[in-house]
């Protein structure tokens, strides 16, 4: 999923960014109005319990893929241990297992963990932040230096930047908090202005950065998110503000706030207040604001709100209006809405899902979700994974070619040290 603010903290903790604090253990309005500034701060969302015994995951994100309508059907989990398993298809290296040719990945559609990986703290797309500050990258990510974007990263690489508490990444773009609570960006141009003024005006499918981003005067940051931005199809990036407030700058119809530029490369406010999360998947973006779920992605379509209340965690992927998305209410209900053609709402229908649904199947309480096209994952609060929808790629996490699921399944994780 591109992908998750984690402007959201992501669950992780929760871009997969909470205000305040994120998730102890788990890692993304009509014009005229604003969300209430005065709305009372929530409490903390839920956190996963590990059981004691088994795999237990903390945080769960999908892979960006570098493409206009998101093809990768993968995901990923940080489990307790500090390793980082992967399954689903792997076009683009979003298994961090090498080639989707190579040995190791004869039964892909199995979890396995990344190799080399350890000690990871947060996890977004195809990025890991370890417990010492540095950033490991795997998949479709262009770095200057290393990686033009065009050649997906075979296994993990380590990101030219200084040690970071927050990243966000998509398959051209990716941005840190630093550890000092600056913010970094670094990817390829594509006349976006997702990179930030400092680093706009390049030429088109240039590599740029890592340069600081400047903000003006305000709390400080403590999220980001990327949302997929390519040859000038949609995209944007947002940071989000200690108080609540979201800057986003980028592809107009992804900005969620009136602007007279295209693209407008310069940070700005987003039409809403008191913003705990943000999910930003192509030209599609979700937010959590005042509890409530609001969308947009359409050119000066403003922020529009799902009848979706007392949310802690969103995910959304697609151009709008064909995308889709899911989020966890803070009781552990999940609702989808979109497209539905492999049951990948949970609904227990194929039917398209105008409205949000609830997810049917579930054997407890969610506290995080991510989504592709054609399938939907969620975190469950005692650490397991179930995945619905296709399964033809290996998404849900049990054999390579498992057809496609309207019920919830739950997912091999592995057993790691």
């Amino acid at each position: 999923m591109l992908d998750q603010m984690s402007v959201s903290p992501s669950p992780d903790d929760v871009v997969d960014a909470a205000v305040d604090s994120p998730p102890p253990a788990i890692e993304d309005a009509s014009r005229a109005e604003v969300v209430s500034e005065d709305a009372a701060a929530p409490s903390p969302p839920p956190s996963v319990v590990c059981p004691g015994t088994g795999a237990c995951a903390l945080a769960l994100r999908a892979p960006a893929d570098g493409t206009v309508t998101p093809v990768s059907e993968a995901f990923c989990a940080r489990l307790a241990t500090g390793r980082v398993a992967c399954w689903g298809s792997n076009v683009r290296g979003e298994l961090g297992r090498g080639p989707s040719d190579a040995p190791a990945n004869a039964a892909f559609g199995l979890p396995d963990v990344v190799p080399g990986l350890e000690h990871a703290t947060e996890l977004d797309r195809g990025c890991a932040l370890r417990d010492d500050g540095s950033v490991v990258c795997w998949g479709q990510l262009a770095i200057p230096g290393i990686s033009d974007g065009n050649t997906p990263l075979a296994q993990p690489t380590t990101l030219p930047i200084p040690p970071a508490k927050k990243i966000a990444a998509a398959g051209s773009v990716a941005c840190a908090v630093l550890a000092n609570d600056k913010m970094t960006c670094f990817g390829r141009d594509w006349r976006s202005g997702q990179l930030g003024y400092a680093l706009a005006g390049g030429a088109d499918g240039g590599v740029y950065g890592p340069a600081q981003l400047t903000f003006g005067p305000g709390a400080r940051i403590v999220g980001v998110a990327v949302g997929e931005g390519i040859e000038r199809f949609g995209g944007a990036t947002f940071a989000l503000r200690e108080d609540g407030t979201a800057l986003s700058w980028g592809m107009n119809e992804s900005l969620g706030r009136v602007s007279s530029f295209m693209p407008d490369p310069t940070p700005a406010p987003v039409e809403l207040a008191n913003v705990s999360f943000v999910s930003a998947g192509g030209s599609a973006v979700c937010a959590i604001a005042g509890g409530q779920v609001y969308c947009w992605g359409t050119r000066l379509e403003p922020p529009k709100a799902l009848e979706i209340y007392d949310a802690i965690h969103v995910a959304t992927v697609g151009p709008r209006p064909l995308g889709r998305g899911c989020a966890v209410r803070r009781d552990g209900d999940v609702r989808c809405w979109g497209d539905n053609d492999r049951g990948q709402a949970g609904d227990g229908t194929t039917a398209v899902a105008l409205a949000p649904v609830k997810v049917l199947g579930l054997p407890g309480p969610a506290v995080a979700v991510d989504v592709t096209m054609k399938s939907s994952c969620a975190l469950l609060a005692d650490g397991r994974v179930f995945c619905w929808g296709d399964g033809t790629r290996g998404q849900l996490g049990r054999t390579f070619n498992n057809g496609y699921s309207p019920a919830p399944l739950e997912v091999a994780l592995p057993e790691t040290p």
